[in-house]
């Protein structure tokens, strides 16, 4: 499933239900690609959309959040979804720019990823990213280099 959304929609939370609604009846679906870009997507309407994929046998994840106010608490919520896809996530993707997020999500985020016992990729960038500090850029490295599966690291942590 691929959901596109950018400046030009206008989507809002309020419209992430309808997302959600489709994400709830999808029981099949095993790649999931939702690139928010300039939309007014907050915390509580990013979280409906991702907690819906904790009961979907993804085994790719796809997301990118662009100049959204999405923040710690989206992270956190993307970290609990993820803690459940351990045995089948193999693949994830993350392209978060200009977001409000500090060590806090970010770091969540790699603790949930290190749960993912089958994952071999995962590529992720943050980018004008408000606090993510070099704390965390350590921290990502100590999971990735512990992780026993993980064959394809791409890590970009862009100020």
């Amino acid at each position: 499933m691929c959901i596109r959304d950018s400046n030009e929609t206008k989507l809002s939370d309020s419209g992430c239900t309808e997302i959600a609604q489709i994400l709830q009846r999808s029981r099949c679906l095993n790649i999931l690609i939702l690139y928010l870009h300039k939309t007014l997507i907050f915390d509580c309407g990013f979280s409906l959309v991702i907690s819906n994929i904790a009961s979907l046998p993804l085994n790719k994840v796809n997301l990118g959040i662009c100049e959204t106010a999405v923040s710690d608490q989206g992270l956190l919520a993307l970290a609990k979804s993820l803690r459940s896809l351990p045995s089948k996530l193999q693949d994830f993707w993350l392209l978060a720019k200009k977001l409000t997020v500090s060590d806090l999500g970010v770091l969540e985020l790699f603790y949930a990823l290190s749960c993912a016992t089958v994952l071999s990729k995962i590529d992720i960038s943050f980018y004008s990213c408000s606090a993510v500090t070099y704390r965390s850029g350590e921290e990502m490295a100590r999971i990735i280099l512990t992780h026993p599966n993980l064959t394809e690291v791409n890590l970009d942590l862009h100020r």
